[in-house]
């Protein structure tokens, strides 16, 4: 759930104002629905929220819910069944958006207990740690946390201990029905590191700060960083060589983007010696193969990593559009899935 960083201003905010905060996931889901199991809205004492868990259907019914839930001091299993016949006209009609039928669970957690687990796993998250946040369905207040394999918490719950034996990481969140836990990676947000500033890095950091993520834009020319616009961390280099050490701090990805070939040619250095899992590079191929020679790295010109150009081809060339592609481009490889419309998937679409 802290994988956007707007999730973590929202907890910071709450925490630092003293507010309880109600957590409302989504277990499970049938048919279709605008979110899937793990999509998390959090909602303070004072009805501000953050996340959505469907397209509006009931975000209002869940604000309304979760002031009843702090009151009580206990959990609350909600299930909104919105499946009609495809031949209703009348239900279709009725402003509702999907057909499927999703289940939730809505638990409190409170300022003066410093969020419980909640806040225990934002707290680990937020130091990159692996962490799965379990909650019993069964049993309000039980908690336990799994953090690089070790479970944190309540160890003596079997429930827990036995649907965490059957939690797969990449599944994202996990719900054991049978004994009633549900289990949710807590991860930190994306981190994109950008090398070279300039008029076209803006948009790309506005793209990102869409998604959640956490940008990082670094140059050797100090004017060039005003275009970084609203990055979370602007870096002046004394020389490209810079980015060797810095690129050791574990980003996600990363772009070069400083149109100065030397300058590049050393960032994209630094990428290949670093474990980001995506480097994009500005620029024809032919550019890039130059630097690759020069690096002596013509073997690692098939790393799988390397994306050059960078970005999809979506048909705009202006640099809101650019900046798109490769935020797009970024996203897909973060799943691993090759872009394809949705309107030509065989399988169920993510919100159908």
């Amino acid at each position: 759930m802290f994988a956007n960083k707007q999730y973590i201003e929202f907890f910071d905010h709450c925490r630092g104002q003293g507010l309880d905060i109600v957590c409302a996931s989504v277990l499970y889901t049938e048919g279709s629905t605008y979110r899937k199991p793990g999509a998390t809205m959090l909602i303070n004492v004072g009805g501000d929220f953050i996340g959505v868990v469907s397209g509006g259907c009931f975000e209002e019914d869940l604000i309304g819910c979760a002031k009843g839930v702090l009151q009580a001091g206990e959990g609350k299993y909600v299930k909104h069944d919105l499946r009609i016949d495809d031949d209703n006209a009348e239900a279709w009609g009725q402003s509702i958006g999907c057909n499927g039928l999703m289940e939730l669970w809505i638990e409190p957690f409170y300022h003066t207990e410093h969020y419980g687990a909640l806040g225990k796993a934002y707290d680990l998250s937020r130091m990159r740690r692996d962490v799965i946040l379990a909650r019993s369905i069964k049993t309000s207040g039980v908690h336990a946390i799994l953090s690089n394999g070790d479970i944190i918490g309540h160890p003596e719950n079997h429930e827990i201990c036995q649907a965490a034996g059957a939690y797969r990481p990449d599944s994202g969140a996990y719900y054991d029905r049978k004994n009633g836990v549900f289990l949710q990676a807590v991860a930190a947000p994306y981190r994109l590191l950008i090398l070279g500033a300039g008029p076209g890095c803006e948009p790309l950091v506005k793209m990102a700060d869409t998604l959640g993520w956490y940008t990082t834009v670094c140059d050797t020319r100090k004017d060039y960083l005003r275009y970084a616009g609203s990055a979370d961390d602007k870096r002046l280099f004394d020389a490209v060589d810079d980015a060797r050490i810095l690129c050791e701090a574990g980003f996600d990805a990363g772009v070069v983007m400083s149109h100065n070939f030397t300058g590049d040619m050393a960032y994209l250095n630094a990428l290949l010696e670093s474990n980001v899992d995506y480097i994009g590079i500005m620029g024809p191929k032919q550019r890039t193969r130059r630097m690759l020679g020069q690096l002596n790295a013509g073997e690692v010109e098939r790393d799988l990593r390397i994306h050059n150009p960078v970005g999809l081809d979506l048909g705009g060339e202006s640099p809101e559009s650019i900046a798109l592609s490769i935020v797009a481009e970024i996203e897909a490889c973060r799943y691993g899935r090759k872009p394809v419309s949705l309107r030509d998937k065989t399988t169920m679409a993510i919100h159908a």
